[in-house]
C-alpha cells in the first residue's frame, strides 16, 4: 500500500484478480491447477493455449508476492479457468469477466507500469545530479545491475506518489530529486540515519523544525516557512500506525546541544527524543563529543532499506545545495559499513533517554 493508504495500479490489477476468484467459487489453488489442465486438454474449448497453473504459482500471483504485472497468457489461462469453474458452480459468469474486458484492464495497466518506469528513469537522472554530483563517486549504471534496479523502485514510487499524503499540497514546488527521495522514504521499511548537524527530519518536532527551516531560508515568506513545517513534520508519520517503518537513527552530541530557537523549543524537542526512545521501531543512539571528529562524514546520511529483497538499499547524501543518490553496491556498502561503525563507536541505544536527561538537566550543558 502506499503512504496515504491506497493501492498502486498493480495492487488495484491482483485485486480484481481476487475479485473475480472469489465470485467464481473461489476453486481452491488444486481446483484451479486440475482445471487448467482439463481446459488445456480439451481442444476447441478456447482459442486460447491454455497455461498449467500451479498451485505455487497461483498463490503467489493472488498474494502479491511476484514482481511486476503477471503476463497476459498467464491472466487470460486464469480467467479461462475462473469462467469454468463459475459454469460448474452455476455462476453468472458475469461476475468473472470476459477476456476482452481483462486485455483491456491488462493493457491499461502495463502502459501505467511502463510510464511510470520512463518517467523514474529521468528521475533518477535528476536526483543523481542534483548538487552537481560532487563528492559521491559513481553511482552504478541505469541500464544494468544495480542501477536498473533503482529505477524500479523509484518507478514504484513515482507511480504511487500522486496518492502520498504530501503530493497534493507541495508537488507545486518541491523539486524532482525532493519528491523521489519522500517517495523512496515512504516506501521503506528500515530507515538509517546519521545526523551532526540537527536533529534528523522524522524526529523533529513542529516549533524545532521551524526554527530550522527559518534558519536555512531566512528571506522565504511566513506561509512558505509553514508550507515546509506541515512537509517536515508530516514525514514523522511513516513511524506511527500500521506498517510502520523502522528508524535507526545516530546523533552526533554536538547536534543536540546546538541551540535551535529559544529554550521551550530545544526543551521540547529533547523531550519529544526521549519518548520516541520507547517506541519500539525506532531506535536513537548518540555520539559523544569524547569520540572527536564527525564520524567520518560531514554531510547527513540516509540510507534506505524496503521490504522487497530483490531492490537495492539506497544512501542518500544531503547537503547544501540538495542531495545525492548512491546504489551503486561498493557506495552503499561503504555507507553501510560507516553507519554501522558510527553505531559501535555511539553510546548503547538504552543510555540515550538518561544522556537526553543530562542534557537537559545540566545549566551548562548547550541548553539556551
Amino acid at each position: 500500500m502506499t503512504d496515504g493508504g491506497h493501492p498502486s495500479v498493480l495492487e488495484e490489477f491482483i485485486a480484481d484478480l481476487n475479485r473475480a476468484w472469489e465470485a467464481a467459487g473461489p476453486p481452491s489453488y488444486a481446483e484451479v491447477h486440475r482445471l487448467s489442465k482439463r481446459c488445456r486438454g480439451a481442444e476447441g474449448m478456447s482459442s486460447l493455449r491454455v497455461l498449467p497453473l500451479p498451485e505455487s504459482t497461483t498463490n503467489d500471483i493472488l498474494m502479491g508476492r511476484r514482481r511486476g504485472l503477471p503476463k497476459w497468457q498467464w491472466v487470460a489461462s486464469f480467467v479461462t479457468v475462473l469462467a469454468e469453474a463459475a459454469r460448474e458452480g452455476g455462476v453468472d459468469l458475469a461476475c468473472v469477466g470476459t477476456l476482452e474486458e481483462w486485455k483491456a484492464r491488462h493493457e491499461a495497466a502495463g502502459a501505467a507500469l511502463r510510464q511510470a518506469r520512463a518517467v523514474a528513469k529521468k528521475a533518477v537522472g535528476a536526483a543523481r545530479g542534483a548538487g552537481g554530483g560532487g563528492g559521491g563517486g559513481r553511482t552504478g549504471s541505469e541500464e544494468g545491475g544495480w542501477g536498473s534496479r533503482l529505477v524500479d523502485v523509484i518507478a514504484l514510487a513515482r507511480e504511487a506518489r500522486v496518492r502520498c499524503w504530501w503530493y497534493a499540497e507541495h508537488r507545486d514546488w518541491l523539486p524532482e530529486p525532493v519528491q523521489v527521495f519522500l517517495s523512496l522514504e515512504s516506501a521503506a521499511s528500515l530507515i538509517r540515519t546519521y545526523d551532526t548537524q540537527t536533529v534528523p527530519a522524522l524526529l523533529q518536532t513542529e516549533a524545532y523544525a521551524r526554527a530550522v527551516i527559518a534558519a536555512e531560508h531566512p528571506r522565504l515568506p511566513r506561509a512558505e516557512v509553514e508550507r515546509r513545517v506541515r512537509l517536515r513534520t508530516g514525514r514523522g508519520r511513516i513511524l506511527t500506525g500500521p506498517n510502520t517503518a523502522k528508524l535507526w537513527a545516530v546523533i552526533d552530541e554536538a547536534a543536540l546541544r546546538r541551540p535551535v530557537g529559544d529554550a521551550a523549543t530545544m526543551r521540547e524537542q529533547l523531550e519529544s527524543l526521549r519518548e520516541s526512545c520507547k517506541r519500539p521501531n525506532v531506535t536513537i543512539q548518540v555520539l559523544p563529543e569524547r569520540d572527536g571528529g564527525n564520524g567520518g562524514s560531514d554531510a547527513p546520511i540516509t540510507l534506505l532499506r524496503f521490504p522487497e529483497r530483490q531492490f537495492p538499499d539506497v544512501v542518500h547524501l544531503a547537503h547544501v545545495t540538495g542531495g545525492l543518490f548512491l546504489d551503486d553496491p561498493d557506495n552503499v556498502h561503504h555507507y553501510s559499513q560507516l553507519l554501522s561503525r558510527l553505531g559501535i563507536e555511539a553510546d548503547w541505544p538504552a543510555q540515550t533517554e538518561a544522556f537526553l536527561d543530562r542534557i537537559l538537566d545540566d545549566p551548562q550543558g548547550g541548553m539556551p
